[in-house]
């Protein structure tokens, strides 16, 4: 069966699905649609796939933080010299912050959706801790239960057949982003006494080693789009998609097939 490339006015949108039907000898492409309710008017458009939004939220956010970091903080690191920034320039550097949080956040809350999005409906994982029962999880307690390190190592290279991402070279600098980005999440107003755990997250995202950790949650996804045959939950990563097409006899087939 050979694929269909398509070309996308968006990656964003939710992965179409193709039917080769024989007797016509074409393929038909559909897109799910939604209507939606937003105040007195009705709204329809393209259904987006919800790793995908984040995932390119944190590419433009993360674009914008490598410029700045490139303009202002890249040329003082090799100088030893303490450098007293102007008002102008402590305001780029609070744009920085802002830009390289949002994405560090948006980056892992990617991957958390692409998680959960991948647990097969019926997919029930086995849980076993020494001298205790077997405890059983079906999709939503894996959703609520199983953190989303342990979904990506464990849940879903159980579930889908797949190698476990832990093994990749990538895993060390992910395991660090999705500590960053509790860092982040959970940020206190810290006593004087403990002022220096402030400063260590903000040191972690002045050091251009942050942009390998982000870039890690991009590296993660993609490499399980690599280990999966086409699956219609994985979120499009280029302008050009090719889609294996579902063979159909008929188009009046079509009636009775469940669309995903």
């Amino acid at each position: 069966m050979s694929a269909t490339t398509h070309e996308l006015y968006d990656k964003r949108l939710k992965k179409p699905v193709v039917y080769r039907i024989a007797d016509l000898n074409e393929d038909i492409t559909m897109q799910e649609i939604v209507t939606m309710k937003a105040g007195k008017c009705e709204l329809r458009f393209d259904m987006p796939n919800f790793t995908s939004i984040f995932l390119g939220k944190s590419e433009k956010e993360l674009l914008k933080a490598k410029e700045i970091f490139k303009a202002l903080i890249n040329p003082k690191l090799p100088v030893r010299e303490r450098f007293v920034l102007s008002k102008e320039n402590n305001s780029v550097l609070f744009d920085y912050l802002e830009h390289v949080q949002s994405a560090i956040i948006m980056a892992f809350t990617a991957v958390e959706c692409l998680a959960n999005d991948l647990l097969p409906d019926d997919f029930v994982y086995e849980e076993k801790r020494k001298g205790e029962e077997t405890r059983k999880y079906d999709r939503k307690d894996i959703e609520r239960w199983i953190s989303t390190m342990d979904k990506l190592a464990l849940v879903i290279p159980q579930a889908l057949k797949i190698k476990s991402p832990k093994t990749y070279n990538f895993w060390p600098k992910f395991t660090k982003l999705k500590d960053l980005r509790n860092d982040i999440i959970h940020f206190r107003n810290l006593l004087p006494i403990e002022q220096e755990e402030k400063e260590r997250i903000i040191s972690l995202l002045l050091c251009d080693s942050v942009f390998g950790k982000i870039s890690s949650a991009f590296d993660l996804i993609k490499k399980i789009q690599s280990d999966l045959p086409s699956h219609a939950k994985m979120p499009i990563l280029k302008n050009t998609e090719t889609i294996d097409p579902v063979e159909i006899p008929t188009w009046e087939s079509l009636g009775v097939m469940q669309v995903d």
